[in-house]
């Protein structure tokens, strides 16, 4: 008849003591607590190998090895044994890989050091990639065997990403998990690829329709941010990213360096250099390449406005000198001249606007108005080099334009942008 026996709790775990003799605590399934008589506490599994002779194998020691601990080692000898497989046998083969270093931390920052090298990687570049591995796959993964990993182990982080919303990630890290275990298979680690699967975890980003306003709805833009009663700080910021359309970190962490006054031009560098207490503040242009935006006569004027009052410091949008604007202050001062930023306009919004009246105008070429919105196409080899200074006098031409366009509509009321030349 089987001896019932009752599974163990953390507290009779933690408040068993020390005897004359060592002794043993029963959980069920094969697993116990040997208690020996100098304290220590050791977790112990019985069971029978493949061959049928009882054996008997060590997990680790209490507290270090948890009781939960203990019984998912329990259950992955279970798995072992139902496969055929000696778990004993099967404990010195990974000690044999982890003293070679096989675990998925060292093939990860394997991909890491060839991925830079083939593709000539940036050190921005290189630094993203291997912060978002550190961040969410070694945490759960960096210590297991290579060899050891199945498809159920790479669900949990990116899932754990797609719950809290950040679809994006969880995107970008399904897709590096993938090409890590590839390399895995390539390094002859792994006979296959555990990760291809993956793709088949649905990540469903919700489209996202930044509100902005018709190019008809201009001129009272225009107007109420020209005459923006507040922060004369925030009044030029809300003006330059009218008339620049650049993206929020491209003008919250402007430096004032980055200005060309004599050649009427802003280089967004493809990276800052990072300030204390300020989070992202080392981020440059989103394409990760130096970006060019040309100086309207407008831009120049406002920018030596604006120069007199946070010239001496480094930061040009900033109110104190030690941090930049908020990264709501555009769509908070928006709000405060009466517009509902989720559903007219926000400071997103003013690409949109400018790219729909630069493409109705039909004066400029489609490649040199996506250069200017920066949107690059980043597989395209030659785009790396060529997109800095590709079309840049048609970008002059362009970004003057719309500096005259806001202001005709701002004086003048709507014209259609194919009418104004």
């Amino acid at each position: 008849m089987a001896i019932l026996i009752n599974p163990l709790s953390d507290i009779k775990v933690s408040s068993a003591k020390p005897k004359d003799k060592d002794y043993k605590l029963f959980d069920g399934g094969g697993l116990f607590l040997l208690v020996k008589k100098n304290g220590v506490k050791s977790w112990r599994m019985k069971f029978n190998k493949p061959n049928g002779k009882e054996s008997v194998t060590a997990f680790g020691n209490y507290p270090t090895l948890s009781l939960k601990e203990a019984r998912e080692k329990r259950e992955k000898v279970k798995e072992l044994l139902l496969k055929g497989i000696d778990p004993i046998e099967q404990k010195s083969k990974d000690k044999a890989v982890l003293n070679t270093g096989n675990t998925f931390e060292k093939v990860a920052r394997s991909w890491i050091k060839q991925t830079e090298y083939e593709k000539n990687w940036k050190p921005i570049n290189t630094n993203k990639v291997t912060r978002g591995i550190e961040l969410h796959l070694l945490p759960m993964l960096g210590n297991r065997l290579i060899n050891t990993i199945t498809f159920k182990d790479l669900i949990p982080p990116v899932q754990k990403l797609i719950d809290e919303g950040l679809l994006d990630v969880a995107s970008r890290i399904r897709r590096q998990l993938v090409e890590i275990m590839r390399h895995a298979v390539f390094k002859g680690l792994i006979e296959t690829n555990p990760a291809v699967d993956l793709v088949g975890l649905k990540i469903a980003p919700k489209s996202i329709h930044r509100a902005s306003l018709s190019i008809e709805q201009l001129q009272e833009l225009a107007s109420r941010l020209y005459d923006y009663p507040h922060y004369p700080v925030t009044r030029y910021a809300l003006l330059i990213t009218l008339h620049t359309f650049v993206r929020s970190s491209e003008l919250r962490f402007a430096r004032w360096s980055e200005i060309d006054f004599a050649n009427k031009l802003w280089v967004i560098p493809e990276s800052r250099r990072a300030i204390e207490g300020v989070k992202f503040a080392d981020r440059g242009s989103k394409m990760m390449t130096a970006h060019l935006v040309p100086l309207s006569e407008q831009v120049l004027q406002l920018f030596t406005e604006l120069k007199a009052i946070t010239g001496e410091y480094e930061l040009i949008f900033t109110y104190n000198g030690q941090k930049p604007i908020s990264e709501n202050a555009i769509n908070e001062a928006l709000r405060k001249v009466g517009y509902d930023t989720k559903t007219e306009i926000c400071g997103h919004g003013f690409r949109s606007l400018a790219c729909s009246a630069l493409i109705e105008s039909g004066l400029f070429s489609e490649d040199a108005i996506e250069r200017q919105m920066s949107h690059m196409e980043r597989n395209n080899v030659r785009a790396a080099y060529i997109h800095k200074a590709k079309h840049l006098d048609e970008r002059i031409n362009i970004m003057q334009w719309w500096s005259n366009y806001i202001e005709h509509s701002r004086d003048n009321g709507y014209i259609a942008p194919y009418q104004f030349k």
